[in-house]
């Protein structure tokens, strides 16, 4: 047996463990670690007696860290706590020093007490600095850990899926969010339950944009307020899509996705308002066509069951206060692994520049419903996509393919993007969780929430999800429970 390692108590009172062995022994558990977080698919979860270190270890082989690294560790027990054998705490950090590719300083960022056999959870307020020495050779960084499955209570979710916000006899998915007077509006796509909830056959007759209003984004008050298709014969009579909200000079402005009947072809419209209920669509609609004409389905889909993609408009403002447009969209002929996350810039909102594409094609075959969140002067690009989405080589370079909420990170808004937490995943719940926003609230918290899709017995869901927190340093970004 290594000799002790003892760690710095943290500051915030809980003590630390000394650690005996860092030898791991691995079992055949896979995927998902029912007591914290959610682990690439090709992760073995090691079983540690107590008071011995789980190590950690993905498709990065230990002893190849680096500064800035994340990396997760977790002991059973705490000496000199109340914490029985059986009670596991994990740790999240950054690796502050490192020597040999081994690290041997830890900024522990927090700390998740997990009880055995129960619901208890736990996580410590402030940050310290857990010193080791090189002994804790085997402790390995792991990218994209893909956040905590203790942000949701599953098994509610399953159990009780109508105490979770949707329009009365209606489903939602797609959600987006506008903080405005302490309050926060989500806009969502909706549809009667009473028709199909599988993509192909909901998204293309009667879709619609719907509207709540919430002060804890748990509550939602629900209104008859955002924007429906078209009269017939309209460019935007068969189907609302996703859109984004700004202010601008005292007045709120909607980019949304509108689908024609007549062949399903997809373009940008604009609308406004005064009190973001109320809409006016803009005369000059559409505002924004694809390069090529019209993308429309006729082009049929591609061998990935993809049809051609012009939608999900995402309005920000630089630092200079000009706007810029990000939309998910796709190469034109329509080919396979060509998604790209287009940007445009306007002075008016109406007439716009196509610029350089912030991720380019070859990548995924779809980036759907991008998100630029500006923090500690870098730009953080969001999208959600699928595993089966994943290119043949970009899913070999990164190891896996997830479902779920992803992430890019840039230092200049027009230069390279590059995945954060080693393989850009953020949060993967497989097909449970999608469509995951960053809200940034007006005390300047960051909070995610997305929409819940389907069961595990494959029936749909069609809610809102829950709200947790966003973590963002540096080059990671991961999910904590909210607090309360």
């Amino acid at each position: 047996m290594a000799s002790p390692t003892r760690l710095r108590p943290s500051t915030d009172g809980i003590p630390v463990p000394v650690v005996h062995d860092m030898t791991p022994h691995l079992s055949d558990i896979q995927v998902f670690d029912e007591r914290g977080l959610i682990f690439p698919p090709e992760l073995r979860l090691p079983e540690i007696p107590s008071e011995r270190i789980e190590v950690g270890s993905s498709y990065l082989r230990p002893g190849t860290q680096r500064k800035g690294d994340m990396i997760v560790f977790s002991t059973y027990g705490i000496p000199g706590s109340d914490l029985r054998e059986a009670d596991r705490t994990r740790h999240l950090g950054v690796c502050v020093g490192v020597d040999g590719g081994r690290p041997n300083t830890v900024q522990v960022l927090s700390t998740h007490v997990r009880r055995h056999k129960s619901k208890v959870f736990a996580k410590t307020g402030s940050p310290a600095l857990v010193e080791a020495d090189a002994d804790l050779t085997r402790l390995a960084s792991i990218k994209g850990m893909g956040g905590v499955a203790e942000l949701f209570d599953l098994d509610h979710i399953h159990e009780s899926p109508e105490s979770y916000f949707a329009p009365p006899g209606m489903y939602l998915w797609d959600p987006w969010f506008f903080p405005h007077d302490g309050e926060v509006h989500a806009f969502f796509l909706q549809l009667p339950r009473t028709r199909s909830f599988i993509p192909a056959e909901r998204d293309f007759h009667g879709v619609e944009i719907g509207h709540a209003v919430s002060a804890d984004l748990r509550k939602w008050a629900y209104d008859s307020g955002g924007v429906k298709p078209g009269a017939p014969g309209q460019w935007d009579d068969a189907s609302i899509w996703d859109g984004n909200v700004i202010s601008d000079d005292g007045v709120f402005h909607m980019l949304y996705t509108g689908v024609r009947s007549h062949d399903l072809s997809q373009r940008i419209g604009h609308a406004t308002s005064k009190d973001l209920i109320h809409w006016r669509k803009d005369p000059e609609n559409p505002v924004l066509t694809p390069d090529g004409g019209v993308m429309a389905l006729r082009e049929g889909r591609n061998v990935l069951g993809q049809p051609p993609c012009f939608r999900d408009p995402f309005l920000f403002k630089d630092e200079a206060g000009n706007h810029h447009l990000l939309l998910s969209e796709k190469v034109d002929p329509l080919g396979v692994y060509d998604g790209y996350i287009g940007h445009y810039t306007s002075t008016d909102l109406k007439r716009w520049k196509k610029l350089d594409p912030l991720i380019p094609p070859g990548r995924y075959d779809v980036l759907e419903e991008p998100q630029m969140v500006s923090h500690a002067g870098r730009n953080y690009l969001f999208f959600s996509t699928n595993a089966n989405s994943y290119s043949p080589g970009w899913r070999r370079q990164l190891g896996a393919a997830y479902t779920g909420m992803h992430c890019y990170v840039g230092d200049e808004l027009e230069g390279t993007y590059r995945p954060v937490n080693g393989n850009g995943l953020v949060l993967s719940l497989r097909k449970l969780f999608y469509g995951g926003k960053v809200i940034s609230q007006e005390d300047g918290r960051l909070t995610g929430m997305g929409w819940l899709a389907w069961d595990d017995r494959n029936t749909p869901i069609g809610r809102m999800s829950p709200p947790f927190a966003m973590k963002i340093y540096g080059d990671n970004v991961w999910c904590e429970p909210m607090k309360g």
